[in-house]
């Protein structure tokens, strides 16, 4: 287009010192830090990241960056070699007998605190997945798109939170902010 039209406080200034490479992974780099928030993890506690595509990928840094023990899990082995690469502490397949071994090693038993949902799927197989991983009164955050017919024994069981995380911050879709620049 000529011209694209954005309101105000749906765009940002980019820096000199910030390349457009670099920049154009604001959008997704804040829908993972969204879901992030929504986990309201501590330094030193576990987390899950089901689906280790971009924003999985992105999650599992800032996980990392704010001093917490992640295990990753996706189909594909290069999307597992390459979040080990950036840091995470093991990643598995979802079906490989040693991922729910190895949560419970790093969790010192417990399972996770917080399994974050980054997959795509139109089963409710990462939701299920999610429970298995999960310590008692667990956070699950939904930052994906997954069918969700929560296995009621498994999440009341563990007394399981599923927590919605809305893209990519609190004031999106509030017509007050996004289209009339108010925030």
């Amino acid at each position: 287009a000529g011209v694209n039209f954005a309101p105000r406080n749906l765009v940002v200034l980019v820096p000199d010192s910030v390349s457009l490479q670099h920049a154009a992974f604001t959008t997704v780099g804040a829908i993972a830090m969204q879901g992030f928030r929504r986990g309201e993890l501590q330094v030193g506690e576990t987390a899950c990241v089901i689906g280790l595509g971009l924003i999985g990928q992105l999650l599992v840094q800032i996980l990392k960056a704010a001093g917490i023990k992640v295990v990753g899990v996706d189909l594909s082995r290069e999307r597992c070699a390459l979040a080990v690469e950036q840091g995470c502490d093991a990643a598995f397949g979802a079906d490989d007998p040693a991922l729910l071994h190895a949560v419970r090693r790093i969790s010192a038993g417990a399972g996770a605190d917080c399994v974050f949902i980054a997959a795509s799927s139109d089963t409710s197989g990462p939701v299920e997945l999610a429970a298995s991983l999960a310590r008692d009164r667990a956070r699950v955050v939904g930052v994906g798109k997954t069918r969700i017919e929560l296995p009621y024994n498994d999440y009341y069981g563990k007394e399981l939170e599923y927590r919605f995380s809305r893209s990519y911050g609190p004031c999106r879709y509030y017509p007050n902010y996004e289209e009339n620049g108010i925030d």
